[in-house]
């Protein structure tokens, strides 16, 4: 298993080279975030650790252009930018994981060890569900034509749910149990979601779109 780490401070590199390669991890560490774009360009990594202020791009930069290249390795963002809109805007740009220095490192394993068994256990297959649009499940990504749309986990959770009853309406009783994973969430976070995931979609508006039914919850409409 091979890590990128794009880490310009040299103790806290250091000390993440010698505590991951103990842990059995092959790691390549570069200091320049041009060093780490073309280095995900050239070799295949099983995850990137990504600082988010480097010489050269930063980590938002980095990680925003590997998303855009289709670039889907998972990254953990390894950061000192510690408050909720930094960690917001961090796994916005497209990366996986957020962690605000400085880190213990066995939760740092715990975390790299989660993410690598989610992203190997996640069904990569393509599913085309007609000729304009297809949603790839391991991708968590909706494609018609050039139009590329990266969904979050979860309007990801959301979306799939709604696939997978395409057409039936799905209440937002179920929609909250299934999402959040808690009986006593309120349902007044299911529409703030959907609404955000319909702004998602407003690219594909011809061929999926989701609708209220009234009294039922909410439908997916695919174009088939």
């Amino acid at each position: 298993m091979r890590i990128l780490m794009a880490e310009d401070d040299p103790f806290t590199g250091e000390m993440l080279v010698l505590q991951l390669t103990k842990a059995g991890w092959e790691v390549e560490w570069v200091k320049d975030g041009y060093e780490a774009i073309i280095m995900c360009s050239s070799h295949k990594f099983d995850l990137l650790l990504l600082d988010w202020i480097l010489p050269g791009c930063d980590g938002i930069e980095i990680c925003s252009l590997l998303r855009r290249q289709r670039n889907y390795v998972p990254i953990i963002m390894l950061t000192s930018r510690d408050t909720v809109d930094d960690c917001v805007t961090g796994l916005n740009c497209g990366a996986d994981d957020y962690i605000a220095k400085p880190c213990v490192f066995p939760e740092l394993l715990a975390r790299i060890q989660n993410l690598i068994r989610r992203t190997h256990s996640i069904d990569e297959a393509v599913i085309t569900k007609s000729a304009t649009i297809e949603y790839r499940y391991g991708e968590r990504t909706l494609v018609a034509g050039e139009q590329v749309v990266h969904l979050s986990k979860k309007e990801a959770t959301l979306f799939e749910i709604l696939l997978r009853c395409k057409g039936q309406p799905v209440s937002r009783e179920h929609l909250a149990v299934a999402i959040w994973k808690e009986k006593s969430v309120s349902l007044a976070a299911v529409d703030p979601l959907v609404a955000q995931l319909r702004r998602r979609l407003e690219p594909f508006r011809f061929c999926c779109s989701i609708e209220n039914e009234r009294g039922s919850g909410f439908v997916l409409r695919w174009e088939d």
